[in-house]
């Protein structure tokens, strides 16, 4: 089952955001002013993830044999990077990223190889089901520069032993990245149809799933395990697909796929696929799965986190459309490019014209299928990577791949610190939907500890295949923020508030500063109060309005400079750094806009205590330059006492901000 927001559901949390800013459940606020602030969205893992299930999918056929040398000649790097939690430059041995190393890895090798319906065609040695999406156990004895064995485990494992030495830790990381390559090097005697997708889902798919495959047979995702692996304590842990691990694949192939769902098509006498074997995918596109079949029952995978699985394509893409680090893959660009195009070749007639093509290693063709399913699978939350495999080093690639992997371990873990108010609260919030069906108390907002009902949102679900699309209604709660004090005696069951907080404090590593589970370069993450996180099944969203930064020159104070001083500033430090610009660090006015506010006599810059920012004070228009207007500061929102506050500056108790008031552009806040 794969569950997705209509667009209705995203335009009215985004309207939900910017009513309930800095998470305060019990009241709503104004829109903000979008010259001065951005919104800032993303979804949030659960927890931070310390489990990986990294497969790779190797086209097996007779064109693969280098392309297999440059992926297996990567993967030690890749197994050792994902153990350590280090990423280095091959070239200068500095460090490029280091994320939380992972706990649990896992990796599984399948091929290319389903086989061709039952019918009898060259390269086809099972034509029934080929490998039929089973995990590799075979190495390669063959390999050159490796000692393998014949046979290995379904999937090899790594697990952390905390009590181990950093030697006996670096042999067991370096001996399975050596096993991996052995069983990925499958050699090149596979069907040379290609059911690339098809393997990737049969393999992945629990038996339970009302997807079935050649010849009614159901999914090996119970199929491919290890008896005895993982943890006795649950039955299920020796299955190769964990419920709550990062699921990232890796895909190699040379061509495009052609998963069939007419097996005829792959016969030789076909009365009604005719042409060229080597064409027929082309030719009869009806007689192929649906690209959708794979995105959705990837998805369904991780249907509750969609964050945590990460789809990654080497394939035929021209070298120069491939994303460099760090970069997002052009889905726009890619498709449409020419290269990409499926055209039968003039010069040779039996096959399609190349897409890339390096000299001495071989050729690739368009892989429009492989690149679809990356872009739909970005587009609805999951990390959908393209890289080209006609790249002479696969090294850029694994970078690529690693980074989305790492983005995923981070979980919580945020990027970039964020201020907090007053209050001690961020202006942010997390939501929730629940689940659709099910107990009250995992269903209904009102029924769970530190949530309230936002709405109730239709949500299209759809199941089955070919996929049926039906609506259930889920509630959309907005999860409590506390602040640190509240945070910690809630988790000492000192007070029974429930909800999360904006976490930069608690269980701090003394090595990197950061909270457990996060890393030097992103030390600050979202934490719930222990026995009330998130509903198994449930979307969290998080949403922030943050100020926008402007560069002023030199040391000087300037409008949308951050305040936020430190956690234990009061406001009037904050109103009184503020205070102190030696410029007002916006242009494009005139007069010059420090000029005007000199001539308005006592304007000056305050701490906005909302979003934690430098803005012009003001007590009514005429305080303001030319074309601005004077807005009220939402008092209740920073956590003030309109009552006191909201008084003439003469009578302002000196615990209220400097001023109520800030200068906005009301024609770009109309916008």
């Amino acid at each position: 089952m794969n569950i997705f927001l209509p667009s209705a559901y995203r335009t009215a949390l985004a309207g939900c955001v910017v009513l309930a800013f800095a998470g305060c459940s019990d009241r709503d606020l104004r829109p903000l002013n979008p010259c001065t602030f951005a919104n800032v969205s993303d979804d949030i893992s659960i927890e931070n993830v310390d489990e990986v299930d990294l497969l790779f999918m190797v086209d097996n056929s007779n064109s693969m044999e280098q392309e297999q040398a440059s992926l297996t000649d990567e993967i030690p790097r890749l197994v050792r990077v994902l153990a350590s939690g280090v990423l280095t430059d091959p070239d200068t041995g500095g460090v490029v990223r280091e994320f939380p190393p992972v706990r649990s890895l896992r990796v599984g090798v399948i091929s290319s190889d389903m086989g061709a319906g039952g019918n009898v065609v060259p390269t086809c040695t099972n034509s029934s089901f080929g490998d039929d999406g089973l995990l590799i156990d075979r190495g390669n004895v063959a390999s050159m520069g490796r000692a393998c064995e014949a046979s290995y485990p379904s999937f090899l494992e790594f697990e952390r032993d905390p009590g181990e030495s950093e030697e006996d830790e670096t042999a067991r990381i370096t001996q399975l990245a050596n096993d991996v390559a052995c069983v990925a090097e499958l050699g090149t005697d596979g069907c040379g149809f290609e059911q690339q997708l098809e393997a990737i889902l049969k393999s992945t798919t629990p038996a339970s799933s009302e997807l079935r495959f050649q010849e009614g047979t159901r999914g090996n995702g119970d199929v491919n395990r290890v008896e005895g692996s993982g943890s006795a304590m649950d039955p299920d842990d020796d299955q190769f697909v964990r419920p709550n691990s990062l699921l990232a694949i890796v895909a190699l192939t040379d061509e495009d796929d052609c998963s069939v769902r007419e097996p005829d098509l792959y016969n030789p006498s076909s009365t009604r696929f005719r042409g060229d074997l080597n064409l027929r995918c082309f030719n009869h596109p009806e007689a192929v799965h649906p690209v959708s079949r794979y995105v959705n029952g990837l998805l369904a995978l991780r249907a509750s986190q969609p964050s945590l699985l990460v789809y990654a394509a080497i394939v035929g893409i021209p070298v120069r459309l491939a994303p460099g680090r760090g970069e997002v893959a052009d889905f726009d660009t890619i498709p449409a490019d020419r290269d990409m195009q499926e055209r039968v070749d003039p010069d040779n007639p039996n096959r399609l014209e190349t897409s890339c093509n390096v000299p001495g290693r071989g050729l690739a063709f368009p892989p429009r299928r492989m690149v679809q399913v990356a872009q739909e699978l970005q587009e609805r939350g999951a990390a959908g990577v393209v890289q080209s495999i006609c790249q002479r080093d696969f090294g850029p690639a694994l970078d690529t791949i690693i980074d989305k992997i790492a983005d995923a371990l981070g979980g919580t873990c945020l990027p970039r610190p964020l201020n907090r108010n007053a209050q001690g609260l961020v202006a942010c919030q997390v939501t929730e939907l629940l689940p659709a069906n099910g107990d009250p108390t995992e269903t209904q907002c009102d029924m769970i500890e530190g949530r309230s009902l936002i709405a109730v949102v239709p949500t299209e679900v759809e199941v089955g295949d070919p996929p049926v699309t039906r609506v259930e209604d889920r509630q959309l709660c907005l999860v409590n923020q506390l602040t640190e004090e509240e945070f910690i005696s809630a988790s000492n069951r000192e007070i029974p508030d429930r909800g999360w907080v904006y976490d930069d404090f608690f269980n701090l590593d003394p090595m990197t500063g950061a909270p457990e589970g996060c890393s030097e370069d992103r030390p600050q993450r979202i934490s719930f109060v222990e026995g009330a996180g998130p509903v198994t099944g449930s979307i969290l969203g998080f949403e922030c309005l943050q100020g926008l930064e402007q560069e002023a020159e030199g040391n000087a104070i300037a409008i949308n400079d951050t305040c936020f001083l430190d956690n234990g500033e009061t406001q009037q430090a904050r109103d009184g750094f503020c205070g102190q610009a030696t410029t007002i660090g916006a242009e494009g006015f005139n007069p010059p806009l420090a000029d005007q506010i000199e001539d308005q006599g006592g304007t000056r810059l305050f701490c906005e205590p909302v979003s934690t920012t430098c803005q012009l004070a003001c007590e009514t228009d005429a305080n303001c330059p030319g074309g601005f207007v004077c807005q009220g500061v939402d008092l209740e929102a920073a956590g003030f006492d309109a009552g006191r506050c909201n008084v003439p500056a003469a009578s302002r108790p000196p615990d209220c901000p400097f001023s109520v008031g800030v200068c906005i552009n009301p024609t770009c806040s109309a916008n």
